[in-house]
């Protein structure tokens, strides 16, 4: 069984992204910059991936050209990308689920917000007058109507009533 290692993985999608047909001609420098590691992590997931059978090092002809690195992800590299591609799917339709389930709740609190206004506005035209409520610090609304209304008690209760 391979063991996994981070630096490894990091090495060989780089490399899977960044070739073109399968090759990438850069420098060692240039892909620890990119990747944000130092040159010896990035030669030994190198060698490493080698020895795996994962790439291919090309000697460069001359000294001062980068040697070309062939990526040859196999099989097993392919499975595992599907099977996480395969997973962020799943997560992403649960979490999609979840959502709409949401949305469905909030368009329900927010139809139920509209009816309440309505009662209000309703409720505000009728009132004649207010009276406070000796020692309470709340006021007593005085309304004009034969149905049942809805009153706020300084936005701390909400009690219903008929004349």
């Amino acid at each position: 069984m391979l063991r996994r290692n981070r630096n490894h993985e990091e090495v060989l999608n780089y490399l899977a992204t960044h070739s073109v047909h399968g090759a990438i001609k850069k420098p060692i420098s240039g892909i620890a910059r990119d990747l944000g590691m130092s040159q010896p992590t990035v030669q030994r997931a190198l060698k490493s991936l080698e020895a795996r059978g994962l790439i291919r090092m090309i000697k460069a002809d001359k000294a001062y050209e980068p040697n070309t690195i062939v990526y040859q992800g196999n099989d097993l590299c392919i499975e595992e990308e599907m099977t996480y591609g395969t997973d962020a799917i799943e997560m992403l339709r649960a979490a999609t689920v979840k959502l709409e389930e949401y949305v469905r709740f909030m368009d329900r609190k927010v139809a139920l917000l509209r009816q309440q206004l309505e009662v209000f506005d309703d409720w505000k035209s009728r009132i004649t007058s207010t009276m406070p409520i000796p020692g309470t610090g709340d006021q007593m609304v005085i309304v004009k109507s034969s149905t049942p209304v809805m009153a706020i008690d300084d936005g701390k209760q909400v009690m219903q009533f008929q004349d």
